[in-house]
């Protein structure tokens, strides 16, 4: 199941994949996306072509410690060089602490393999280093080296820049990408307060794209029903963060409603309550 900062680092990188290349210490004049289905059981976060000089960027970004993440990071690798036949550069961001640990070393060694990769951890950077970035890169401004105390004084230069740069059209999925990242440092009803007035979670770009995935899963079983696909794996993905795993039993309360518009409302009440049990008494 996608998770919403997923979709969101990846919304980051495809609008401006030059800046990522550049904000990571790599050189290049310019970029294109290529196809990370490498024709295996899961896919690489991203894969970009990067020219003069010419070599691939394997990026893979990660909010959860993966204690295979080495062996993943030298498989991927490998597999992009057999299939583009060009050189392959291997980073790992990692967006919070919860994410690093030993296979985050860098290096992948045994009797024949000595494979190298690099690690990036965005809670060791600066902040300007984020915020004097191009416009895309900006949502990851909080997950760096800044405390909790001083996030509204980050969000505040956000806006400033946000509202001298940035278009109209643009302000939603901005807005939606920081509340999403917020998340991962903030409880949801913090993050959520931080950005008020600038950002509607119902209308955002970002959590119709969440929306999306469920459903086109549902599409063929009609769209009311894939419509509430959608909703119930957005309340499970950001119900699970604030609450942990719902048991058997909350399951399948969920599952026992089937009225999209239902789902939605509860969506909406996720950070207002502080349990399953609250969200589903109303």
């Amino acid at each position: 199941m996608a998770k919403p900062f997923d979709i969101t680092t990846k919304q980051i990188v495809d609008a401006d994949p030059l800046a990522c290349v550049r904000f990571l210490g790599l050189p290049g004049s310019s970029v294109r996306l290529l196809d990370t289905d490498l024709a295996m059981s899961s896919q690489a976060d991203r894969l970009l072509e990067v020219a003069d000089p010419n070599y691939l960027l394997h990026l893979e970004l990660q909010a959860a410690y993966h204690a295979d993440m080495g062996e993943r990071v030298l498989y991927y690798s490998v597999a992009a060089r057999r299939k583009f036949g060009a050189l392959v550069r291997s980073v790992v961001l990692l967006l919070r602490k919860e994410a690093d640990g030993p296979a985050m070393s860098g290096r992948v060694t045994d009797e024949s393999i000595d494979f190298r990769f690099q690690v990036v951890r965005l809670w060791d950077l600066a902040p300007d280093l984020l915020l004097n970035a191009p416009l895309t890169l900006l949502p990851l401004a909080p997950l760096t080296n800044v405390a909790e105390s001083e996030i509204p004084a980050v969000i505040e230069q956000m806006r400033s820049r946000l509202d001298s740069e940035g278009t109209s059209e643009y302000k939603d999925t901005f807005w939606g990408a920081t509340t999403v990242l917020l998340g991962l440092r903030l409880k949801p009803d913090v993050a959520r307060a931080l950005v008020t007035g600038v950002w509607s979670m119902q209308e955002s770009t970002v959590y119709q794209s969440i929306l999306a995935e469920g459903e086109a899963r549902g599409e063929a079983r009609g769209k009311a029903i894939g419509k509430a696909i959608g909703e119930r794996e957005l309340i499970l993905i950001v119900g699970s963060k604030r609450f942990g795993d719902p048991d058997a039993n909350i399951r399948m309360l969920l599952d026992a409603i089937e009225s999209p518009e239902r789902l939605k409302n509860l969506g909406a009440r996720l950070l207002d309550v502080d349990s399953w049990h609250d969200l589903l008494a109303s």
